[in-house]
């Protein structure tokens, strides 16, 4: 046996804990515990619909301004004309390059923190993470 008195059973601690902040709040936790779960399912279809609209729109501006420096190495872009000299192809060149670069670490950024998230986890274990939710939530109401 351990001399730490941890309690294996979590579980009914945690419900025991919920079911007494609850109380004090005249809330019963069976009525609150379902929109705790529907909000972290909510919250992981944001955040994956929010990510699939950066990423598109970072990596379609990113291969875009990528095709636009092609075109203006090859010195035959949209609106080149013969008036065009070397040194407005160059900063044509130096901008889509640098646009295109910046997005597309822009594009690494929102990947990596999309999969430092738990968005996916919010979709497929929304239980876990209400729990962890209302817990904060109790932790934070009992400490004020």
């Amino acid at each position: 046996m351990s001399d730490f008195g941890f309690s294996f059973d979590v579980g009914n601690n945690v419900i025991n804990m919920l079911r007494d902040v609850a109380h004090q709040l005249g809330i019963a936790v069976e009525k609150i515990y379902p929109y705790f779960v529907f909000q972290q399912f909510v919250v992981g279809i944001i955040g994956v619909v929010a990510f699939f609209i950066m990423a598109i729109i970072t990596l379609g501006g990113a291969v875009f301004l990528l095709k636009m420096f092609l075109k203006a190495q090859k010195g035959n872009g949209i609106d080149d004309d013969e008036y065009e000299d070397e040194d407005t192809r160059a900063l044509k060149m130096m901008a889509y390059g640098f646009g295109s670069g910046f997005l597309f670490i822009f594009f690494i950024l929102v990947l990596a923190n999309f999969l430092h998230s738990n968005y996916i986890a919010m979709i497929f274990n929304p239980q876990y993470y209400a729990i962890k939710d209302m817990l904060l939530t109790s932790h934070q109401l009992i400490h004020r």
